[in-house]
């Protein structure tokens, strides 16, 4: 019964992927600002004015074409937002940054909005599988009704749903996923394991028939029977045990929990401004955050590359340049009264992997740049790109650090490899990606399908032989 259940549900998924709205809008906003006609405030004066001591997010944004400062206190405060310029305050400007960005992902710059609200636990349509927290839900009117869920300490997109999406979303969580039994996690996770070991069993069952039977001279529909039957047992029995693995692990692991920071930022100690400069057209800033990497705090100044003839506005070496992925170049440039040697994103991504983890320094092994998704680091992880931090330890453990936000996206080692690579080629038929999508997603569809049809037959004649 657990087979046929997932195996039909599982045909949910391909169709819940391309039922998914497409976002008009890939990457977070530029800071598409006019030119200021006078200097940013630094952040002790803005402290200063404001009455804050400390942040552990500080960084330049753009509403209506103006630069703002959000500033966020606490890990878990929703960010405050003043004018870069003037140092004055946008009432419930994290709300109004939130309207904006849905507006950007979207592509919607005039649909009205039916309603906005912030989200701080993962549930219903916006599952654990999104991985960000808090986000606001911003809900547009139309005939699909829309909703886009935005994180603007990142200023990422969690997800787009609209009410098709929805629709499907409920029937796999609650039939493959059994979200039904949400807050009974141990009976959730004991009545799955006993259907697993079921179906572990009656697809062993199958294949044992088959190899008894095999040379039974045995034609026609009886031998293609025999045939698809041994098919659905090979294909059940990587589903169950891919799956069943992948349950005990996302049981024990338990919800995704919210990523690392950066110590606190001391504002009142930064008396360094970023350089109105930067605001150009011509420079293309991408993104501006204060950080701090050891002991020194510095502006990271995320660029498109290419984009304006002069490399920095700032003294050359103050700054460091290196990629940040795609078409961008990232500088550090300091911002504590000029102290600090020259940093980059290496820097920044090792500071951060041995402030958010036990690791020892001793045992770094390397840190490299991730750009694309891919491998033991796919989409699910949302963040890109990141800078990964390998570790010379026994489990061989691989942190991947989010420089633009200071973020751990993810910590890896080999049981997490192992189990990733169990439920992405033997669960998710990920060998065939080669193919294409479509052809990966028919293959297992025909594959849950045909579990189905055999699933279906041996019930109809379990009943006639009862009856």
């Amino acid at each position: 019964m657990g087979a046929l259940l997932w195996s039909v549900s599982g045909m949910l998924h391909p169709l819940l992927v391309r039922a998914s709205p497409e976002a008009a809008n890939r990457a977070p906003p530029a800071l598409a600002v006019e030119r200021p006609t006078q200097p940013l405030k630094s952040p002790a004066q803005l402290a200063a004015m404001a009455g804050i001591g400390q942040a552990v997010s500080f960084r330049l944004v753009a509403l209506a074409g103006e630069p703002y400062y959000q500033v966020q206190t606490a890990p878990a405060a929703p960010p405050r937002y003043f004018h870069a310029a003037t140092g004055h305050e946008l009432p419930d400007g994290d709300r109004t940054y939130a309207r904006a960005l849905a507006r950007h992902y979207l592509g919607d710059h005039a649909g009205p909005v039916r309603d906005i609200r912030r989200v701080e636990e993962f549930g219903g349509e916006y599952d654990a599988v999104n991985r960000v927290l808090p986000v606001y839900r911003v809900a547009f009117e139309g005939p699909d009704n829309v909703r886009v869920y935005v994180d603007t300490v990142t200023s990422l997109n969690g997800a787009l749903v609209d009410d098709g999406k929805a629709i499907l979303d409920w029937l796999f969580r609650n039939l493959h996923k059994w979200d039904w039994l949400h807050g009974a996690e141990p009976l959730r996770l004991a009545v799955a394991l006993v259907l697993v070991v079921a179906a572990l069993m009656t697809a062993a069952s199958g294949i044992v028939v088959y190899l008894k039977g095999a040379g039974g001279g045995r034609r026609g529909l009886r031998l293609w029977h025999r045939r698809v039957g041994l098919a659905a047992s090979v294909v059940l029995l990587g589903f169950a045990a891919s799956g069943g693995v992948h349950l005990v692990k996302m049981s024990v692991d338990g919800k995704a929990p919210s990523p690392d920071r950066l110590p606190d930022l001391p504002l009142l100690e930064i008396a360094s401004a970023p350089d109105a400069a930067m605001l150009a057209a011509d420079f293309g800033l991408r993104a501006l955050a204060l950080v701090r990497v050891g002991d020194a705090y510095y502006y990271r100044v995320e660029r498109v590359r290419g984009a304006g003839a002069g490399e920095s506005p700032q003294p050359a070496p103050q700054g460091h340049h290196g990629p940040s992925g795609g078409a961008g170049e990232v500088l550090y440039i300091p911002a504590h009264g000029g102290h600090g040697g020259p940093v980059g994103a290496q820097d920044h991504a090792l500071d951060v992997a041995l402030a958010g983890t036990a690791l020892p320094s001793s045992r770094v092994a390397g840190v490299s740049e991730v750009r694309a998704f891919g491998g033991e680091y796919g989409f699910v992880n949302k963040y890109l790109p990141v800078m990964r931090v390998d570790f010379d330890t026994a489990a061989r453990d691989a942190v991947y650090v989010h420089t633009a936000s200071g973020r751990i996206a993810a910590r890896i080692d080999d049981t997490d490899r192992l189990e990733g690579w169990l439920f992405a080629y033997v669960h998710k038929w990920d060998f065939l990606e080669p193919l294409g999508r479509d052809l990966r997603d028919g293959a297992m569809a025909l594959g849950a399908f045909i579990i189905t049809g055999v699933g279906i037959l041996g019930l109809a004649l379990f009943l006639r032989s009862r009856g």
